[in-house]
């Protein structure tokens, strides 16, 4: 599956029959209709309806003197049931209705796209040249599809003091040298970003596109949300890391840093975020027309990060 997520679901069988809620799956609208198309098939909605009806005068002249009363509606996409049930009349409704014709989606192509800033498509030329110095620059909220599902990996990470986000999918197709520039911008050279990415991630990317004009008229020297995170990050580091040294100054007491907070400066030299979710979680996009309930997801976990720093070795340091 080299194109990336087609399907994706709920798997029945973890419900060991005793389902909490529905069970189902969702498919990509153009693999969707590529097997409609090759199987002739059409994709249809099924629904159902039942409720008791008063007794009146209508409803006995439907019936006409029998018990029940059915009827086929139209060419026979539903079909209609009144029936005397335990002393009442109960209605139900069959209907399935056709919502997907086997026809297949119109093929896309990624070259004739008109990215921010230019008048022209890119060409192919222009993409596979890697001493090209053309840039696509992308609002970071583009990282919020690979964020929020597990499916992908979209860890942050830091190289020669810059820091780069390229989400990836299973060691199947990533996206390269996508470094962060200003507080929300992500950019990228074209010879990367069309390396080997499926066309429909080069899309996703696009709706997120801002011009090098748009670019420059914003703070490019703003910090972003990852930096942002990764100084209290280090800095709750560090403070592991002195507060032994001050208590073995004061007594000669040996504590160790992890008795004191569970983050460690090896695990973050050689892993980087990797190893800490729930600084993952912080460094996701942070944008500025964040909504009230994201903001305060994002302070309970900013005290979930606090309340990790063990209460008794401080009151300890204290004494």
């Amino acid at each position: 599956m080299t194109a990336g997520v087609i399907s994706e679901g709920d798997v029945a069988s973890e419900f060991e029959f005793n389902l909490k809620r529905d069970v189902y799956w969702t498919m990509r609208n153009d693999y969707l209709r590529k097997y409609l198309w090759m199987t002739g098939c059409y994709g249809v909605r099924v629904f159902f309806y039942e409720a008791y009806l008063d007794d009146g005068a209508e409803v006995q002249q439907l019936l006409n003197g029998d018990s029940y009363y059915n009827e086929v509606i139209g060419n026979g996409w539903g079909e209609l049931d009144i029936r005397e049930v335990d002393g009442k009349l109960l209605l139900q409704l069959w209907a399935s209705v056709i919502a997907i014709s086997p026809v297949l989606c119109n093929e896309q192509d990624i070259y004739s796209l008109i990215w921010p800033g230019d008048s022209q498509p890119i060409t192919r030329k222009q993409v596979r040249d890697i001493r090209s110095n053309k840039y696509a620059y992308l609002d970071d909220r583009f990282l919020e599809k690979y964020e929020k599902n597990k499916v992908f990996n979209a860890v942050p990470f830091k190289v020669y003091n810059n820091f780069s986000s390229c989400p990836s999918y299973k060691g199947q197709w990533g996206f390269r040298d996508c470094k962060r520039v200003g507080r929300n911008i992500i950019k990228v050279p074209f010879y990367e970003l069309y390396r080997d990415v499926p066309d429909q991630e080069i899309y996703h990317a696009h709706q997120y596109a801002v011009s090098e004009k748009e670019f420059i008229a914003r703070d490019s020297v703003e910090e972003h949300i990852v930096s942002k995170v990764d100084r209290l990050l280090l800095q709750l580091i560090e403070l592991s890391e002195k507060l032994p040294e001050l208590v073995k100054a004061v007594n000669g007491e040996i504590i160790l840093p992890s008795q004191f907070i569970e983050f460690n400066r090896d695990s973050y030299n050689s892993e980087g975020f990797k190893d800490f979710p729930i600084f993952q979680r912080m460094a996701q996009v942070a944008p500025l027309d964040m909504y009230q309930q994201d903001f305060l997801s994002r302070c309970k976990t900013l005290n979930e990060i606090i309340v990790r720093l063990k209460v008794g070795t401080l009151r300890k340091v204290l004494r």
